[in-house]
């Protein structure tokens, strides 16, 4: 586990299963908490998890003739994106921020 409960994995294999055919097999998972936290009921806001595989058949039929077979799957939960009034938690930088647009030419 690292920070804000991130994990990652990955895995993969690869093999020769005859003269001319071969495969691989590959996973993965990644998570985190989350960064952000929501004020309105105090938990996360934005945590998130996915995790996938892949097939891969390769068949060299002659030198100039290649077969191909892949299948990919991924699955993949985020909470929905930022609303309302959130705060970064922990840090040195936690304060409000705002912005003022004023046009070319204007007058401040």
């Amino acid at each position: 586990m690292g920070n804000y409960g991130a994990a990652k994995a990955k895995v993969s294999q690869y093999s020769k299963i005859g003269e001319s055919i071969g495969i691989s097999l590959s996973g993965y998972y990644d998570r985190n908490d989350g960064f952000f936290i929501n004020e309105y009921n105090d938990t996360k806001a934005d945590k998130e998890e996915s995790a996938g595989g892949r097939f891969k058949l390769d068949w060299h039929i002659t030198n100039h003739l290649k077969a191909q077979y892949t299948f990919n799957y991924d699955y993949v939960t985020q909470k929905p994106s930022l609303t309302g009034s959130t705060t970064h938690r922990p840090g040195p930088c936690n304060r409000s921020a705002s912005t003022i647009r004023v046009p070319i030419g204007a007058a401040r």
